[in-house]
């Protein structure tokens, strides 16, 4: 394999995500805490069998953009109807119910970012620019100024130039039941099928294709995240050869939001399962950053570091402490655990690859 193998991150995306949507904050294109439904006017409602007597979710009628960043929007894990086959697969992912109220529980959602790469589609499209898709935004505000260039939503698309480069993701037995989603072995194409489906069929965007989105889907290189990692270790600034100097990319509040706790209510104090029962349930249940989870010395970050890491399901990880001003980068193409089994596959997976004890390896040989 190439040291310059393209990877598919899959949920390892969400970062990019929170970081776009909190670079559109402080550009004042949105307010994360601005209530979803300012945006998504039909995330209120419910499926009604009249539409003379339209059902609300009041849950979902007081949820905020910052709710959703933090894993607190009351939403489900992923969507209860598949979306595959769906012809506006984001309307179908509005009319969902909530589960609890939201900043009452935090639960790791794909549902949940989903939508916010579509809020930031409607909010920048209400702003003086140009309409962009979520792909097109990711560039704009993150990967294009970073100089991340093999970086992007289905390379077999965007970068075919470059397909000689991409690591094989895996073949997903799911795909055989999902009529509208081409089975087969994935390369260069997102292995979830909700979010293969999603960004080919953007209603916002019916002539484009990928549009992204913001829950799995980005593919990229080991050498293009260091880019971003490096650039959250330096408090939002990168480095400027032509005037040897340290320049300003993301705002403050961008790196706090992605690097520090943000599951805590009005007194500080942590919201999120201090007692996960094993990896799934940290995923699940933990405190997060916006985008990130926590490395809280039992986790898939190990024992030994701070600060926060994201899992992408297929078996990659991103491990960044600011603390001792270090990141770990591990990409494997392991492919996504059967969603039938995918607590014990998912544990499996990384009890096998063992990120955990890269990150206690690394930090033994930095810190000893």
């Amino acid at each position: 394999m190439q040291a310059n193998a393209i990877f598919d991150l899959e949920s390892m995306t969400k970062p990019f995500t929170a970081a776009l949507i909190l670079e559109m904050h402080a550009e004042g294109l949105l307010d994360i805490d601005d209530l979803v439904i300012d945006y998504l006017p039909e995330f209120e409602f419910l499926p009604s069998p009249s539409p003379s007597l339209p059902t609300t979710d009041p849950n979902k009628a007081t949820t905020t953009i910052r709710d959703m960043l933090r894993y607190m929007g009351g939403l489900d894990v992923d969507s209860a109807t598949p979306l595959y086959g769906v012809a506006d697969p984001y309307a179908a992912m509005q009319a969902e119910a909530s589960i609890v109220a939201p900043g009452t529980l935090v639960l790791y959602s794909d549902l949940t970012y989903r939508l916010l790469a579509h809020v930031a589609e409607v909010a920048y499209d209400a702003g003086p620019g140009a309409p962009k898709t979520f792909r097109q935004l990711v560039s704009h505000y993150i990967t294009g100024p970073l100089g991340m260039a093999d970086t992007d939503f289905e390379p077999v698309l965007t970068m075919p130039a470059k397909m000689g480069r991409v690591a094989g993701t895996g073949y997903f037995a799911h795909y055989p039941s999902n009529p509208s989603v081409p089975a087969g072995y994935r390369r260069g194409e997102v292995q979830d099928d909700q979010d293969w489906w999603t960004q080919r069929h953007n209603a916002m965007f019916p002539s484009q294709s990928p549009t992204g989105t913001g829950c799995d889907g980005l593919f990229s290189t080991a050498w293009d995240l260091g880019k971003f990692a490096q650039v959250l270790l330096d408090d939002g600034d990168v480095w400027d050869p032509v005037s040897c100097a340290y320049e300003p990319l993301l705002a403050p509040e961008t790196v706090e939001g992605l690097t520090t706790i943000q599951t805590v209510n009005s007194h500080g104090d942590p919201l999120g399962s201090q007692t996960p029962a094993g990896w799934t349930d940290d995923l699940l249940f933990a405190d997060k950053a916006f985008g990130f989870e926590l490395m809280d010395g039992d986790s898939v970050g190990g024992s030994l570091l701070t600060g926060v890491f994201k899992t992408g399901g297929a078996g990659t990880f991103l491990l960044i402490d600011p603390v001792n001003d270090l990141f770990i980068v591990v990409l494997t193409n392991h492919g996504l655990p059967n969603p039938v089994k995918f607590t014990a596959e998912f544990d499996k997976m990384l009890e096998e690859i063992g990120p955990h004890r890269i990150a206690d390896s690394v930090a033994l040989a930095i810190t000893s």
